[in-house]
């Protein structure tokens, strides 16, 4: 194990401080590590370093923050979430180890001071950050890292049956957990993974209260504790959830007094919300109410390009789904460019392959353009001269999913066009993320917002074998890209992990397990009076730092 040495420089809320070492070969493995998790040789020292949280400048300390939301989030259990309408709130209330800066997603410590990494890049030991309370007044230590960790991957951990666990990808790669001594925990892993502190900076990856997790066993879910600067204070079904300022916070103070996250789920009705002075902040603004709302002084719009991707999923293992030349075919007979231009009014880009415009491995795969022609062929190459029926799933509404009912309707529609036809069948969010790991769909809706850019935060998760149910809702399965996933994730080299990821697109490509759509803009109206309000490119709305002015 290789010691670091650092000094800290405090900055402001948020903020990370400059970081400096006595060993160039430790420095050397950060470049390695950090590039093979797409953050670039620049920032590579930015991964490992010590932070200082100060107060936050310019908050009055009072008011509270109504933000309309799409939807319902189905828990507040960081180890269960499911959903960017989980992820708002949950943010404010939960920390990881590590955490994503506001404008460069570059890994920053937060509950984890400072960190050091073996040299075969599997033992990962954390100092943890001193002085820290959850809100139930216990203390943060290396046991509750522990206990956390280990939540969904530990079957001796005494809370690993009160879950249904999501995404436990982020988890799965630890070996171990090890208690060092209270400030200190030491994370074995059983395979390298090179965008592994990125894993410590999700949801799915932070630290909750184990007195809480003990008090009240499956009802946490309603109940959540965390360190975050933000506290639980209640939650009225089908109404709102209102989180409150933790005046006992280690760093920077949240700015409003409190947080009101309220569902509203019918867009134009979020807009109404806005416009009658009802909320101060809506997301997944309605594309058709972007012209007023820009010429109304009373409000601003904020935009930004996102780490955002929506497709609809195919079943491999049902007929006739099972054949490639059937998903190839419903490849060419979507009209992308109709769906991005007339439903989403050019609030997102098209996106024809498997990946992230400008990260480091997209190829731009522009195989499948409009070709009702071509889709025929295929099908009736597979022997569906006459196309077929199949059941299309679709949301009433949730979070990420831009406009479901209305793209569904232009997607069926092109369907038909070329003989396929698909039987629409809504469901209610939350329930709809619950009926997908059935596997009983043929063809889905669905969207992913990942913390970075890094291909194996996207592809892993929703393309491995090792991945379904969930959120690999499809059954994709190929061996080959199985192979090349696990290569990718171990790999330090940026070179090959650029030829990695290109290859699995090339498959995938040619599997077409995905009709893959566009990539959504980020758009959230507010009042002209809110302020602080910092959009992130993956998705987290950092209202912490917003107050109504």
């Amino acid at each position: 194990m290789r010691s670091v040495r650092r000094k800290s420089v405090p900055r402001a809320h948020g903020g990370a401080d400059v970081t400096r070492t006595t060993r160039r070969t430790f420095l050397d493995q950060s470049l390695r590590l950090a590039a093979a998790a797409g953050i670039g040789a620049s920032a590579a020292w930015d991964t490992v370093r010590s932070v200082a949280y100060a107060a936050a400048p310019a908050c009055p300390g009072t008011g509270t923050l109504v933000v309309g939301m799409e939807a319902e989030p189905p828990n507040l259990d960081p180890g269960q979430y499911l959903g960017l309408h989980s992820y708002r709130p949950m943010f404010r209330i939960y920390e990881g180890l590590t955490w994503f800066d506001t404008d460069t997603l570059k890994i920053t410590p937060r509950l984890a001071e400072s960190w050091t990494i073996s040299g075969d890049g599997l033992v990962y030991t954390f100092k943890l950050r001193r002085g820290v309370k959850f809100h139930d007044g216990t203390a943060f230590d290396a046991q509750a890292v522990k206990m956390s960790l280990g939540r969904a991957i530990d079957p001796d951990n005494p809370f690993h049956q009160l879950g249904a666990w999501s995404f436990t990808n982020y988890v799965a790669p630890i070996k171990s957990i090890d208690v060092v001594d209270t400030y200190t925990v030491r994370l074995t892993l059983k395979a390298r993974v090179a965008p592994f502190l990125a894993y410590l900076g999700t949801l799915t990856t932070a630290i909750v209260s184990p007195a809480a997790q003990q008090k009240y066993g499956k009802d946490f879910v309603r109940n959540p504790v965390g360190t975050g600067p933000f506290r639980f204070s209640k939650w009225e079904s089908g109404n709102r959830i209102v989180i409150e300022r933790n005046a006992d916070y280690w760093g920077g103070k949240g700015c409003a007094e409190a947080l009101i996250f309220r569902f509203v789920t019918d867009d134009q009705a979020r807009v109404n919300e806005l416009l009658t002075g009802n909320v101060d902040v809506i997301v997944n603004v309605l594309p058709d109410a972007l012209p007023k709302l820009a010429r109304d002084s009373r409000f601003a719009l904020l935009k930004k390009q996102s780490l955002h991707f929506w497709w609809a999923g195919l079943n491999v293992n049902k007929k006739p789904l099972n054949d490639a030349r059937v998903r190839r075919a419903l490849n060419y007979a979507v009209n992308r460019p109709a769906l991005v231009q007339g439903i989403l009014k050019g609030t997102a880009t098209v996106e024809q392959g498997y990946g992230f415009p400008g990260a480091f491995y997209h190829t731009g795969v522009d195989r499948y353009t409009y070709n009702p022609t071509t889709a025929k062929q295929l099908l009736r190459d597979a022997g569906y001269p006459n196309g077929f029926e199949m059941d299309f799933w679709v949301p009433e509404s949730g979070s990420g999913m831009q406009r479901p009912q209305e793209m569904a309707t232009l997607i069926q529609a092109n369907l038909a066009a070329v003989g396929v036809r698909a039987k629409i069948q809504t469901f209610e969010w939350g329930a709809y993320l619950v009926k997908l790991r059935s596997g009983e769909a043929d063809m889905y809706e669905d969207s992913w917002f990942p913390r970075t850019d890094d291909p194996d935060l996207t592809l892993y998760p929703n393309l491995h074998s090792k991945s379904a149910p969930a959120p690999n809702f499809n059954r994709y399965s190929n061996a080959e890209v199985d192979r090349l996933l696990d290569e990718g994730r171990a790999e330090l080299d940026q070179a090959k992990r650029v030829a990695i990821y290109r290859r699995v697109q090339e498959i995938l490509a040619q599997d077409a397990p995905w009709i893959p759509v566009d990539h959504d803009i980020q758009i959230v109206a507010t009042k002209k009076n809110v302020q602080g309000l910092k959009l992130i490119a993956n998705y987290d709305l950092r209202t912490e730092t917003a107050y109504p002015g």
